[in-house]
């Protein structure tokens, strides 16, 4: 019997949804886990940096961050941030608050994402 007191509220009698595991013997415990995805696109991508060229002898994740560099050697910007923050860390951007009076926030000061700054800016060329 379903019923809810004046302030809207379960009352006894009220049948639970979701019951917890009774114990180890349970049947209803998952004991071998999630089920891996059929179609992951990291795994795969690992598999494929991991292959490695019979002629140079490097990985395909080796010649690719080489063509990286050579990039940024020829001035591409992108190529040089890139490896600047994988070799750096990426730089936090801090914004200070102000209220409608003109006041500083104190202490408040928002981190901002530079992945979140870089949505608002165009795409490399």
């Amino acid at each position: 019997m379903n019923t809810t007191n004046d302030a809207g509220t379960k009352t006894a009698g009220q049948q639970r949804r979701g019951r917890p595991f009774t114990g180890a013997n349970d049947p209803r415990i998952n004991r071998r886990g999630r089920p891996p995805k059929e179609l992951a696109i990291a795994p795969m991508l690992r598999d494929i940096a991991g292959e490695t060229d019979p002629g140079t002898k490097r990985t395909r994740l080796e010649e690719l961050l080489r063509k990286v560099f050579e990039n940024a050697l020829a001035g591409q910007s992108w190529a040089v941030n890139f490896i600047a923050e994988r070799l750096e860390g990426r730089v936090q951007d801090r914004v200070a608050i102000e209220d409608e009076r003109n006041n500083a926030a104190g202490p408040l000061v928002m981190v901002l994402a530079r992945s979140a700054i870089r949505a608002m800016q165009p795409p490399p060329q």
